[in-house]
């Protein structure tokens, strides 16, 4: 009788058939995210970035940042203060960004 190791993946967790079609389930998924460039909202902040104007965000927790944006993507945005500092902000910790009138 032939005794049958079981496949292992990096982490020494047996591979099954399943597992692996989940792995590539969400490997899928993750690599599907895309940047809705077509609302309003990004298409907003693109311009930002453009015209290098200067915004106002404030963080649900009462944090206000003041920057211009440098980048933007699904997840965040990336803002740098007047020393050139960059910070993220993730949006879902956004409550609201005004854009600054010229000085």
């Amino acid at each position: 009788m032939e005794i049958v190791q079981p496949r292992c993946g990096p982490a020494g967790i047996p591979y099954t058939e399943s597992s692996a079609l989940a792995v590539l389930s969400l490997a899928k998924r993750a690599a599907v995210t895309e940047f809705n460039t077509g609302i309003p909202s990004v298409r907003r902040l693109q311009k930002v970035i453009r015209e290098r104007e200067i915004l106002e965000v404030k963080l649900n927790t009462g944090d206000v940042f003041v920057g211009q944006l440098r980048w933007q993507d699904p997840d965040c945005l990336c803002l740098a203060d007047a020393e050139g500092q960059e910070s993220l902000l993730w949006r879902s910790a956004i409550a609201f960004v005004k854009v600054r009138p010229p000085a």
